[in-house]
């Protein structure tokens, strides 16, 4: 993993989200997609390190 995957990620459509990205769920405000978001991302990154 490195800077360009993350970026990738941040700015990727996600289903989860009604196809918005993690920046638009950021910046959104809505604590409770915000806090789904920091879920997703963290197990995600679990993924990226075990694949490593």
């Amino acid at each position: 993993m490195d800077g360009w995957t993350v970026a990738y990620w941040m700015t990727s459509r996600l289903a989860q989200f009604g196809e918005a990205t993690a920046l638009d769920v950021l910046v959104s405000g809505d604590t409770d997609r915000v806090a789904a978001l920091q879920k997703l991302a963290a197990d995600d990154a679990a993924g990226w390190h075990a694949a490593a």
